[in-house]
């Protein structure tokens, strides 16, 4: 299977936000987020058997995170953050 790397943002892209879930499963390799990007915002994060095997989730804010199914994980960095209100 071909393994694909996800690119958050753009040039001309300040801020992303997913007001539901952001969910990456088989096949996505890699997570990057643009230089350009200020602004990234996910509710709820999900990686399921994905061929991600460091993963860097650079979000300025997220609400929940779920990893599960990737045997290969050997490295999770999340930022530090005051959590996210749901409200």
């Amino acid at each position: 299977m071909p393994q694909l790397a996800l690119s958050l943002g753009g040039p001309e892209t300040k801020q992303m936000e997913f007001e539901g879930t952001l969910e990456i499963g088989t096949g996505v390799s890699a997570i990057n987020r643009h230089e350009k990007l200020k602004n990234l915002t996910a509710y709820r994060f999900n990686t399921r058997e994905s061929a991600v095997v460091d993963l860097d989730l650079s979000f300025s804010q997220v609400g929940s995170v779920i990893v599960y199914g990737n045997p290969q994980l050997r490295q999770l960095r999340l930022p530090s953050m005051a959590p996210l209100s749901l409200d």
